[in-house]
């Protein structure tokens, strides 16, 4: 009798904890960030409707100017396209002169940068297309091959 009471309020406890454990509140920290994120969005509409409020101001001042304004204005706008089309028809005069050869980038020889640093060319040994002989540290000679790579000697 003892056991089946026991187990009973056992289950009855499990059944409880299930339960509460599906039914959780947000916690206060969700709130906060709920909080937050409406603050922001509410500083954002503020931004916007700030940056609206100036730009109707600025159309409304240059509805205001005068007619002489408005022509200067327009004049400087008009000045400035002629002045950058002018230098983009220079640079593509300068690029299109048959006469000058443009400035050829110096591209970095792959096969003398993959021999060591510290070794040496061996005088008077060359490999089988001409390429110069080199000892690295641990005695090996070996030459670079056209694709960059060390190729080493057999003695």
């Amino acid at each position: 009798m003892n056991k089946i009471i026991v187990s009973a309020i056992l289950l009855a406890f499990i059944i409880v904890t299930a339960g509460n454990a599906q039914d959780k509140k947000p916690t206060s920290k969700s709130k906060a960030k709920t909080e937050q994120v409406k603050k922001e969005s509410k500083t954002e509409k503020a931004k916007k409707d700030t940056k609206a409020e100036s730009k109707k101001e600025s159309s409304k001042k240059e509805a205001k100017k005068s007619e002489p304004e408005k022509k200067q204005a327009i004049k400087k706008e008009t000045k400035k396209v002629e002045l950058e089309k002018k230098q983009v028809e220079k640079k593509e005069a300068k690029k299109s002169e048959p006469g000058k050869k443009q400035p050829v980038k110096a591209e970095s020889n792959k096969k003398t940068e993959k021999a060591g640093a510290g070794d040496k060319i061996i005088s008077g040994k060359k490999g089988p297309e001409g390429q110069p002989v080199y000892e690295g540290p641990r005695g090996g000679q070996y030459y670079i091959n056209k694709n960059g790579n060390k190729i080493y000697i057999k003695h």
